[in-house]
């Protein structure tokens, strides 16, 4: 077994224990979607979304429909520009792991064998995606980000290099440090109840995003 191999599987270690923490964590601290207290920190996390120059000017944003104790996008959704075109995702394949993003309202998501709502598969796909606003189970400062370990969410972010990558989250979401590989895709913004963070991560992205709006 060479080094690079046993530095990988101990990164999958890490993350796979973390994981764990994470979705214990947001079981007792998430707040159920719908609720008064989820309502009230999805408000604050679209305020805050919503002072990003390249998120409130977007002509095409995907979002996603929260389930369980996620934070819901769906307050940010509703004060984007009346004329902003909002898509959500659908799986599309498992292996490769393939999202594709439909123009839809949350009012017409379907149940998905995924314990998601997701698009018709009959509705229409979204133009070229100006920005992401992307779960997950964490995040750090530097951008990094934590998912359900499918990588769905990686695979479609390395799609589109160009487009603007909003990560949102409760604040106990926010880490000291993620563990990562070479297939992990950065965020761009970390933006919680709380906290509005610019990473860093691809600032050259976010540089020539900013320019488009000006």
């Amino acid at each position: 077994m060479t080094f690079a191999s046993t530095e990988s599987q101990s990164k999958q270690r890490q993350k796979a224990l973390l994981r764990e923490h994470l979705r214990r964590l947001r079981k007792e601290l998430g707040f159920v979607v719908g609720s008064t207290e989820s309502l009230v920190a999805a408000q604050q996390v679209a305020q805050a979304a919503l002072s990003v120059p390249a998120l409130a000017s977007a002509r095409s944003v995907a979002v996603y429909e929260a389930r369980g104790r996620e934070l819901d996008p769906s307050q940010l959704v509703g004060q984007l520009a009346a004329d902003t075109v909002v898509s959500y995702p659908r799986v599309a394949s498992m292996n490769p792991p393939t999202l594709t993003f439909h123009i839809t309202s949350r009012s017409a998501l379907i149940p998905s064998g995924f314990d998601l709502l997701e698009p018709d598969p009959s509705a229409q796909l979204a133009p070229p995606i100006d920005v992401f606003v992307v779960p997950g189970l964490g995040f750090d400062r530097c951008g990094r980000r934590i998912g359900q370990g499918k990588g769905f969410y990686d695979a479609t972010l390395r799609k589109s290099p160009l487009a603007v990558r909003v990560g949102i989250g409760y604040d106990f979401q926010l880490l000291s440090e993620i563990p990562v590989e070479a297939c992990d895709e950065p965020v761009d913004f970390v933006i919680t109840p709380t906290q509005k963070l610019a990473t860093g991560a691809r600032a050259s992205v976010l540089r020539s995003a900013e320019e488009d709006v000006s």
